[in-house]
């Protein structure tokens, strides 16, 4: 029996840190055309497949209790989504190679994953 390859498609969402955003929020309607401009840091969402199944699974940050006291906490976005990926012989995304990719593994070594 050939085995078949784990394919997996993938999205994250991130979420700006907070905080800081917070310091611009109020002066973006004064200035019309000023762009938000905040460190984006927390993944706060993802959503895979495994190709050829027919489910799909979605993870929220507000998944876990930490969330609460710290929405820019995504550790464990960042443990779930890596605990699917990591096994992975092939891994799909949009996007995925100028962002999605990168901020993941940036955030796995952040969190010491």
């Amino acid at each position: 029996m050939v085995n078949k390859p784990k394919i997996i498609l993938f999205d994250l969402e991130t979420l700006p840190n907070l905080p800081e955003a917070l310091k611009v929020w109020c002066g973006l309607g004064d200035y019309p055309g000023r762009t938000f401009k905040a460190t984006i840091t927390t993944i706060i969402c993802a959503g895979w497949k495994v190709y050829g199944e027919n489910k799909t699974h979605c993870i929220n940050a507000w998944d876990f209790p930490s969330w609460k006291k710290d929405v820019n906490d995504d550790y464990g976005v960042v443990k779930a989504l890596w605990e699917v990926l990591r096994f992975a012989d092939c891994v799909v995304t949009h996007n995925g190679k100028r962002f999605d990719w990168k901020h993941l593994q940036t955030r796995v070594m952040y969190h010491g994953l």
